[in-house]
């Protein structure tokens, strides 16, 4: 499984990780180590949008699917990280 991690100063210092299967589709993404989501194998894997909060900042992982790859997305509080 491929690990991006991406280093969050808002609101507080934390680390945001997603591991993805490129050919399970497993999806898992963590703050600081603790588990938030996690999606089980998908058969044809086009993707993955979760939206979520951390202390009350909004935030949106993306998992996008290129032709024969995925690219990586940290959105916090409207920005690109």
């Amino acid at each position: 499984m491929k690990r991006t991690e991406w280093n969050i100063d808002e609101p507080k210092p934390q680390t945001l990780s997603v591991e993805h299967g490129f050919w399970s589709g497993q999806a898992i993404i963590c703050i600081d180590g603790r588990e938030i989501f996690q999606r089980t194998g998908k058969l044809w894997d086009t993707g993955l949008e979760h939206r979520f909060d951390i202390d009350g900042v909004p935030c949106i992982v993306r998992i996008i699917h290129r032709f024969m790859s995925y690219s990586y997305e940290l959105w916090v509080d409207g920005k690109l990280k």
